[in-house]
């Protein structure tokens, strides 16, 4: 349709007569519209190097009821399915906590990261299908707390890191360079 074909171009509205060199520019009155191809991201065939399928992993503790968890360092762990704690989960620096290519849902009152938290990579996404919830548990408020992870998701230390490389949908945003008028069947894109 017309519309998918105008979200894969952007378009944009010059002031100046004169459009800038190398630019198709379509006869409009009074101004002109430049057309550009939006930058893409290049998204493998194959798939390589996919976290879940590193060597060495250990599963990581399933389960509910768990209190707080703290992961040993210099493991890697994998979550392949959901898990509820009552607590923290902790992953020390060295540790990495990877998220497997499945729909899950990790609940815990707050979960600190020195280490890493990974899923996908940028030549293994998640599939389409897949859906990672994290769910923090408590009161929103605790005026006596002073603990670090008190209901939040804390990424501290110079190594720790999440990284999160899910399907990949292109365009990733869109913004509208002009005002879409009712009924009208032309929008331009940012």
């Amino acid at each position: 349709s017309s519309l998918k074909m105008l979200i894969h171009w952007a378009a944009l509205t010059i002031a100046p007569s004169t459009p800038p060199s190398g630019l198709v520019v379509p006869a409009t009155s009074g101004t002109f519209t430049v057309s550009q191809l939006l930058p893409r991201l290049a998204v493998p065939a194959e798939l390589t190097g996919c976290p879940w399928e590193e060597s060495g992993l250990v599963a990581f503790p399933m389960g509910n009821n768990h209190t707080d968890v703290t992961l040993s360092t210099s493991t890697k762990y994998l979550l392949s399915s959901g898990t509820r704690l009552s607590g923290t989960l902790t992953v020390p620096a060295g540790a990495e906590l990877i998220f497997a290519d499945a729909s899950m849902e990790l609940v815990a009152r707050s979960i600190v990261i020195h280490g890493k938290l990974r899923v996908g990579s940028p030549t293994c996404r998640t599939s389409a299908t897949t859906k990672h919830t994290i769910t923090l548990t408590g009161s929103r408020l605790d005026e006596d707390s002073s603990e670090l992870g008190h209901k939040g998701v804390i990424v501290s230390g110079d190594a720790a890191g999440i990284d999160i490389f899910a399907t990949l949908h292109q365009p990733s945003w869109s913004r509208l360079a002009t005002t879409a008028a009712m009924n009208s069947t032309d929008f331009y894109l940012q």
